[in-house]
């Protein structure tokens, strides 16, 4: 047997296996990086989209989960999103009648990029990433949505697509309206326009924000922003998140996020185990953090959509 079928026998039989959907939980909605295989004779370099697509073929894994659980919306649950909070009489009636309550896996796919969005997501308590990945397959987050905002950014903007995929990064719940009951919201409820402007504003204003601090503060101090907002987001201490997923979300190696880390758990600020980041000391998170998660918290603050442990702002 020939260097490369013995190496084609091994991918069949480690697909055969479902090695590799353990494998693909420390990746990133299957970007195009390189899985390195050694034989007798050098490097062989297997694309990873060749093994999503093997795994595809078989029902095994899907690039970005597409299911979850879903119960109805209720009064309550619109008052878990700064946005449909504020919706009452017929408008939260359309959004019970025809909204859905979804359980959000981490990489559940919200739209690709190039695709037709079909429905508009406002999280609850779990946290969206819209991602820009580059030709050679390196992927970084652009923007992040929580519960003081929807995934209908694009449709905000007039498009029914966009060049950047989002997917749920931090696993929840979200409310899933249909892009028709959505734009009937949009254009005969003038409120409900207006604070769909203040997000959509806060939004792009923040993006701003990120690519100052991006290039001008450490990867320890970003990565105590993330934390803490993630945080306000999602209402609890415990962040379901890998070193390697971090580091994709604040655009740095996964060495230095390690390092990072490492520092704010030494300092008694968080502690991390199996694929899980608890905050500790809030306070000590605040006072490494840059300053960009304070422009956060005002930015959104009119759609009074962070909450700390002290309660709501």
């Amino acid at each position: 047997m020939s260097p490369l079928e013995w190496i084609r026998c091994r991918i069949k039989r480690t697909v055969s296996k479902g090695c590799y959907e353990r494998y693909s939980q420390s990746c990133d909605a299957l970007r195009q990086r390189t899985v390195h295989s050694i034989c007798a004779k050098g490097l062989w370099r297997v694309s990873e989209s060749a093994f999503a697509a093997s795994c595809v073929k078989k029902k095994r894994y899907a690039p970005g989960k597409r299911g979850g659980g879903a119960s109805k919306v209720t009064a309550a649950v619109l008052q878990e999103n700064a946005i449909l909070r504020h919706t009452d009489g017929s408008q939260a009636a359309l959004i019970i009648e025809h909204g859905e309550l979804v359980d959000m896996p981490t990489r559940y796919r919200i739209y690709g990029a190039d695709e037709t969005i079909y429905d508009a997501f406002f999280p609850t308590d779990c946290v969206l990433s819209v991602v820009s990945e580059m030709a050679d397959g390196e992927a970084i987050e652009v923007g992040t949505v929580g519960r003081e905002g929807t995934s209908a950014i694009p449709l905000l903007m007039g498009g029914t697509t966009t060049a950047n995929d989002c997917y749920c990064q931090v696993p929840g719940r979200a409310i899933r309206l249909p892009i028709a009951h959505f734009h009937h919201l949009r254009t005969t409820d003038t409120a409900f326009r207006v604070l769909l402007d203040h997000f959509l504003q806060a939004y792009v204003s923040f993006l701003g924000q990120l690519t100052a601090c991006n290039r001008l503060h450490n990867t320890e101090e970003r990565c105590a922003r993330w934390l803490l907002l993630t945080q306000d987001r999602v209402g609890t201490n415990r962040i379901p998140l890998t070193h390697e997923y971090l580091a994709m979300m604040i655009g740095s190696r996964r060495s230095g996020v390690s390092l990072a880390l490492g520092a704010l758990r030494q300092a008694g600020y968080i502690d991390y185990m199996q694929g899980a980041i608890t905050i500790t000391d809030r306070a000590g998170l605040l006072r490494t953090s840059c300053q960009c998660y304070v422009v956060a918290r005002k930015l959104f603050s009119k759609l009074g959509s962070h909450r700390e442990a002290d309660g709501e702002l």
